[in-house]
């Protein structure tokens, strides 16, 4: 009985601090309560009677669905309160003055340290932090939206892959895959509009690239073969395309199926014939290289049996050499 009473105490406690700090959220960002719902996933009308101190809304031991409203508050604003923090560093240089540019130069400097505090130490925070980010890009100057927007694909991409990923909820993995797709439109969308003509140029390659990488990687943790598809599609449209080595993209695709093999996941085997289809149609000296030089030895097994002409091409000496 003391156990429960505690427990209840405390969740009063962080019921109470969560409405203050889902009303100081909603001021910072001038976001409705109805915005703030669908940033939630939850309805409106519950939670807009969470707010209200309604007395069947507030959290109690047993009461799943309150404690989870809880919880999901908790993320959100914990999330966003991890951002506030990284400061906003003004570029040394003449643009400065140009708040369209320093806005976009906040977000790239905000992103990596962002990234670099959460890649070694909890990725699944990371996840939900850097996720955070991507309205930011959404909604950018044009002129720099596109390059924003695949800044951001690219690091959330790199945490879905690491492997403490795979201890992520369910709902937050579909929801990265949900903000990588988005990401992805936007930098689609306003490509066309960047200054600088190499952005233009890479980016429609790059920003499906990052993201077919970050959504398989989800698709893996959750065991969808489906996802794990639409991802594999799009890395190895950028595989296949001039950005396919200096976009890092053959590297990630060698990475996605090894892992995909390693945790004997469905579309493992779709995803290695593919490569190997792909290898054959460039036979890139590059591509070639990488295969040598790292290590993929569940590749070259299966390869071993399935396409015996790749480990051949793979390790017989390059012409010229």
């Amino acid at each position: 009985m003391a156990e429960n009473t505690r427990e209840a105490t405390a969740l009063v406690a962080r019921y109470e601090a969560a409405v203050g700090q889902a009303r100081e959220f909603m001021g910072r960002l001038r976001l409705s309560q109805a915005a703030l719902a669908e940033r939630l996933d939850v309805a409106p009308s519950s939670l807009s009677r969470f707010l209200s101190g309604d007395p069947q809304a507030v959290p109690e031991p047993g009461r799943t669905g309150k404690i989870e409203m809880l919880e999901r508050i908790e993320a959100l604003c914990n999330s966003y309160s991890i951002i506030a923090d990284e400061p906003f560093l003004t570029p040394p240089t003449a643009d400065s003055a140009d708040d369209r540019y320093v806005l976009a130069h906040n977000h790239h400097l905000r992103l990596r340290n962002l990234f670099q505090r959460f890649e070694r130490s909890d990725a699944v925070q990371g996840l939900g932090v850097v996720a955070e980010l991507c309205a930011m890009a959404e909604f950018g100057p044009p002129a720099h939206r596109a390059a924003m927007a695949t800044s951001t694909a690219m690091r959330l991409a790199f945490l879905a892959a690491r492997q403490e990923a795979q201890a992520a909820s369910p709902q937050l993995l579909t929801t990265t895959v949900e903000r990588l797709m988005k990401l992805e439109q936007v930098a689609l969308d306003s490509v066309e509009e960047a200054r600088s003509a190499e952005t233009r140029a890479v980016v429609p390659a790059r920003i499906s690239g990052y993201c077919g990488f970050g959504i398989a990687f989800c698709g893996l943790w959750l065991r969808d073969k489906g996802v794990i598809g639409q991802g594999r599609d799009r890395l190895l449209r950028a595989a296949a395309s001039v950005d396919g080595i200096t976009g890092g993209h053959w590297e990630n695709l060698l990475l996605l199926t090894e892992e995909l093999r390693n945790q004997a996941s469905p579309g493992a085997a779709t995803t290695t014939a593919a490569v190997a289809s792909l290898i054959r149609t460039h036979r890139d000296e590059t591509v070639r290289h990488l295969l040598r030089t790292r290590e993929y030895p569940v590749l070259r097994r299966a390869w071993s049996t399935d396409a015996p002409d790749l480990i051949r091409w793979i390790d017989e000496a390059p012409e010229g050499a």
